[in-house]
């Protein structure tokens, strides 16, 4: 079972919704093409994003190649602004994104339940300079082997 395919199918996913009016790029574990600074930190505009983060499991201890095989995994989606309360609509809208039954599969896997655990934030992200703000959403997902 590949994990990357379902990290990159829920980046997928979220890439390009629209949220907040805008359709906002998503990256997995980093800043997506086009988001971020467009220029001097600062002295540019920014363009808000959605960081899709797996949580740190030994996914290599899962045996989803036995018939039904569950998992439950969890991820963390960023939503990062230089405007806090920007940052928490962002970590909402990626919760309710995921939580609309039309996030698919890689094949073999079959998404049998989303389910929103918590939202942190915003808080300052203290290590960047303008600072910038990150609000983060943690989802659980089940999925089963098909």
């Amino acid at each position: 079972m590949n994990f990357h395919l379902l990290d990159q199918a829920i980046v997928d996913h979220l890439d390009g919704h629209t949220i907040d009016g805008h359709p906002r790029p998503a990256g997995l574990t980093d800043v997506p093409t086009g988001a971020g600074w467009q220029g001097e930190p600062g002295s540019s505009a920014f363009t808000p994003y959605l960081w899709v983060d797996p949580t740190d499991i030994d996914r290599d201890a899962v045996y989803l190649d036995r018939p039904h095989a569950v998992y439950d995994g969890e991820w963390v989606v960023k939503g990062v602004s230089t405007v806090p309360g920007q940052a928490k609509k962002l970590a909402g809208g990626a919760v309710a994104r995921l939580n609309d039954e039309t996030l698919t599969a890689p094949a073999g896997m079959a998404i049998t339940r989303v389910r929103h655990i918590t939202t942190r934030g915003p808080y300052p992200d203290r290590d960047t300079v303008p600072e910038l703000y990150v609000a983060a959403a943690t989802v659980a997902i089940r999925v089963q082997a098909v």
